[in-house]
């Protein structure tokens, strides 16, 4: 491999696979992680969310075994699997079903296609919200699809992540993630409409703005069952509303049939319900936001999202509610939101500079004051999706 000198991540997952199998990969990506500006928990709504990907991701280094097995090596867990027979089709309920989920999904595009070597590692900060899962299943797809000269569009990719999540791994979630990881743009969010799956690039003035994670170092147990718990409860409301009214997903839903309902839905699913619609409001709202650079008004947006996910939809927690609130009484700060699926994560704050030391130095002094372990914080910027990195 010759040519520009490759990035940190990339040197070293070649090295490793060169190490491991005595050759060259084939090929070298990365696949970024994502941030979502506003727009949660409304992909699996079909609704609209804003995300972009991020400089941050995962990186493979990807080869055909000629060994007739899958040689997986996951750099930053220090394991190796190797998967041969029946064990090329079973899940295994650990992040080789990301990968072997997409292996399969490029199997009913190219029938018999080579077992693969693979190596990874990621600079993503794993459990903060940033979809560290969809960068390994887009990684591993756009990888593939590249490696056999398949003619996949990135939208075409994205769609199958999302089915590999959803149908083979079990996690109910839409279809934000992989679009993030494989539409996305520097210095642009990505409206994206998950009904019919538009999308539109929304410049983002990054000259003007600046966006920052604070990451409480927390997670209490989302995973797929809290998750897919939200998702159920979703499914459950609108299938009460469609006894009464022509709809087919929470897209389809209006404040007053919400209004008329609500006896019939209870409490918590009217909570659901009335946060999803919010969040897609707020979404069409900030859009509109964006094109005037009113970043007031955009930070209010962002919090009144934070407070939404904390009383009516409740997935965030007591550590993500410590930040924003701190980060929200800045004056500097337009506005902070917890991101992500919730129970842990971070904070995404809208900021009219990055944090400086003595801010720093101040949550990380009241928030391990209160819970005991220091926050981190992560500075991030509007990067491009998935792409080769030396083939």
């Amino acid at each position: 491999m010759t040519g520009s000198p490759l990035p940190p991540l990339a040197r070293k997952v070649r090295r490793a696979y060169l190490n491991r199998f005595d050759s060259e990969p084939e090929i070298i990506i990365m696949a970024p992680g994502r941030i979502n500006l506003i727009g949660e928990h409304t992909d699996y709504n079909l609704g609209y969310v804003l995300p972009g990907a991020v400089q941050y991701g995962v990186c493979f280094a990807l080869g055909p075994n000629v060994q007739n097995r899958h040689t997986w090596i996951a750099m930053d867990k220090r394991q190796e699997v190797v998967l041969s027979g029946a064990g090329v089709t079973q899940q295994r309920g650990d992040w080789t079903d990301y990968l072997l989920g997409a292996w399969l999904a490029i199997g009913r595009q190219l029938p018999n296609p080579p077992l693969v070597n693979a190596v990874f590692s990621a600079d993503l900060p794993e459990g903060a919200g940033l979809s560290s899962s969809s960068a390994l299943t887009c990684g591993m797809l756009f990888g593939l699809q590249q490696m056999l000269g398949l003619s996949l569009e990135r939208a075409d990719i994205a769609w199958m992540a999302h089915q590999v999540e959803r149908e083979f791994v079990g996690l109910q979630g839409g279809i934000m993630d992989q679009h993030a990881c494989m539409l996305g743009k520097a210095g642009h969010l990505l409206l994206l409409d998950c009904r019919d799956r538009s999308f539109e690039q929304i410049p983002f003035a990054t000259e003007d703005m600046t966006l920052f994670l604070i990451n409480t170092n927390v997670k209490h147990n989302l995973t797929e069952t809290d998750y897919n718990t939200r998702a159920d409860e979703c499914r459950q409301a609108v299938e009460i509303i469609a006894q009464h009214h022509p709809v087919e997903s929470l897209r389809d839903v209006d404040e007053q049939q919400v209004d008329q309902l609500s006896e019939t839905l209870g409490p918590v699913l009217t909570r659901r319900v009335r946060f999803v619609l919010a969040e897609n409001r707020r979404v069409l709202q900030t859009i509109a936001f964006l094109g005037q650079q009113n970043w007031e008004a955009i930070g209010r947006l962002l919090q009144e999202s934070h407070d939404g996910l904390q009383t009516q939809y409740e997935v965030s927690c007591p550590e993500l509610d410590s930040l924003a609130q701190l980060t929200n009484a800045q004056s500097w700060i337009h506005g902070a939101r917890m991101m992500g699926g919730g129970f842990g994560g971070c904070v995404l704050c809208l900021a009219q500079r990055p944090p400086d030391e003595a801010f720093q130095e101040q949550v990380i002094s009241a928030y391990r004051e209160r819970f005991g372990l220091a926050p981190t914080f992560i500075q991030v910027r509007l990067a491009d999706g998935a792409r080769v990195v030396v083939r």
